[in-house]
């Protein structure tokens, strides 16, 4: 997290704008591919995950080789749309002219890197199985400390460029590759790739699966990855840029709250390998008022303390883009803090209508963005709070109510939490805005320090007002958590 933060202002001073700003939309590219890689990587993980908890090795083996065998098909298709890609890229995106070989070659390297990861995802999905999140994250740490490294290395002894990024890219695919596959084989030795090995219904039920999770994810990609490429044809270049600048604080809260995500996630899927729907309702909701805990004191704080923020990490020149912040950013606390009731639909195999919902929203997001943005006149402003009303109507009106509906529960009863989150990340809002314009706040160590103040005042609030005894218990001591949950469970099952 503090290297990623860091690299964005450094390729922003390093680049320009301009240049900056192509980074993450040429990478973006390669998300709309992801579309196909992500959902399989979801079903897989999820089909791995009830055979492990069975103690099934001959089915586990054949899920893995079976999905490894579906990502050769699904990168040839990459590298078909690459090569179409990189041929018509000045045409994808408006690039300026003395920066378009570049571009391409960065396309290259991005499309290479993703190619090469996506084919050992099935590798990777022992580590969700196994609930080893954490090596998984050390792996992307590490591949992510060579990628910039690298880039670094190269704008060091060379003239900074798109070239550097690119060949720190695919070192860093490298290195998530060779340990991938590393770890894989040291959790599961017993895992063989055999030429033969290939079960039709092992491979229809991922690509069910996996099929309705591409249409929720093209929605999502409707939601969180569009925007920028709406900015580049609306606005030119120079836009692109500076929207980056707001999309890259997005993204990397987007990033830190996946890592919280990630290790829930596992927990979900043991629990529906044991039928337990109470369980995955009482750990749902626990999941959801933890992560909006974090989520809001971080979202508030950069909204109240955004201009300041934005002066001391990549200068004052960008300060007034503090508006787009908080329209881009606030939405997020009730938008990430639902994230693992997406866990517990594909826990249940429930995606098909979250994924035609999601779509159908997605696309009314882009209509929007482009209505305000362009007809409307609202620029820059239009885009962000098109996404903002888009993926908070679909996360408000329908994903809380569809979840409590799948697990027997009052459809209200999520809406309490996100309530309850909201409210906190107001409070937290308006706090950090008081103390900003109170006091003179010029440096880092000023503003973690009132960042500090804001929380030890937020945190105890919350402790007793977000948290119910069971959280708290969860929080303090896991064992004793789950043992109070189940012999609630049983008592439930008892008396019923």
């Amino acid at each position: 997290m503090y290297l990623a933060f860091w690299y964005s202002p450094f390729l922003l001073k390093s680049l320009g704008p301009s240049l900056f700003g192509l980074v993450p939309l040429i990478t973006s590219l390669t998300a709309y591919l992801a579309i196909i890689s992500g959902s399989i990587d979801s079903s897989v993980g999820r089909s791995l995950s009830m055979a492990i908890q069975k103690g099934d090795e001959n089915q586990a083996r054949c899920i893995v080789n079976t999905a490894f065998k579906l990502y050769l098909l699904i990168t040839l298709l990459f590298l078909v749309l690459g090569y179409f890609a990189w041929n018509y890229l000045d045409v994808l995106i408006k690039l300026p002219e003395a920066a378009v070989s570049d571009a391409k070659w960065l396309l290259i390297a991005v499309f290479s890197t993703f190619c090469l990861t996506a084919q050992t995802a099935p590798f990777k999905s022992a580590l969700f199985a196994h609930n080893l999140i954490y090596i998984d994250r050390i792996i992307l740490v590490v591949s992510y400390s060579i990628s910039v490294g690298v880039a670094v290395g190269f704008f060091h002894y060379f003239e900074p460029s798109l070239w550097g990024v690119a060949i720190g890219n695919f070192s860093g695919g490298i290195i998530t590759a060779f340990f991938s596959i590393l770890v894989a084989y040291v959790l599961m030795p017993y895992l063989r790739l055999s030429v033969r090995l290939f079960d039709r219904e092992v491979a229809k039920g991922i690509v069910f699966i996996g099929g309705w999770l591409v249409v929720n994810l093209i929605g999502s990609l409707l939601y969180l990855k569009i925007d920028l490429l709406v900015v580049n044809h609306l606005f030119g270049p120079v836009s692109t840029g500076l929207y980056a600048i707001v999309l890259q604080l997005s993204n990397l809260l987007r990033i830190f709250s996946g890592q919280i995500i990630s290790a829930f996630t596992p927990s979900f899927m043991y629990r529906m390998a044991e039928n337990d729907m109470l369980g995955l309702f009482v750990y749902s909701r626990f999941c959801i008022r933890l992560l909006g805990v974090v989520m809001a004191l971080l979202i508030g704080g950069m909204c109240g303390f955004g201009d300041v923020f934005l002066t001391l990490w990549v200068g004052s020149e960008y300060a007034m883009l503090h508006g787009i912040l908080c329209i881009a950013l606030f939405h997020l606390s009730v938008n990430i803090s639902v994230s693992p009731l997406f866990s517990v639909q594909i826990a249940t195999g429930n995606v098909r209508i979250p994924g035609i919902v999601t779509l159908v929203l997605g696309v009314v997001n882009l209509g929007l963005a482009i209505f305000l943005a362009g007809f409307a006149g609202w620029g820059l402003y239009g885009i962000a709070s098109a996404g903002a009303i888009a993926l908070t109507a679909k996360n408000t009106l329908f994903t809380p109510v569809y979840n409590a509906k799948l697990l027997n529960q009052p459809w209200y009863i999520y809406l309490r939490d996100i309530l309850v989150i909201v409210t906190a990340t107001f409070f937290v809002g308006a706090l950090s805005y008081v103390i900003n314009h109170t006091a003179v706040i010029d440096s880092w160590v000023k503003l973690i320090g009132s960042g500090i103040a804001v929380a030890i005042i937020y945190f105890p609030l919350a402790w007793f007002l977000v948290f119910n005894h069971e959280d708290r218990s969860r929080i303090c001591n896991p064992k004793l958590a789950v043992f109070l949950s189940r012999f609630r469970l049983h008592k439930k099952r008892d008396d019923s």
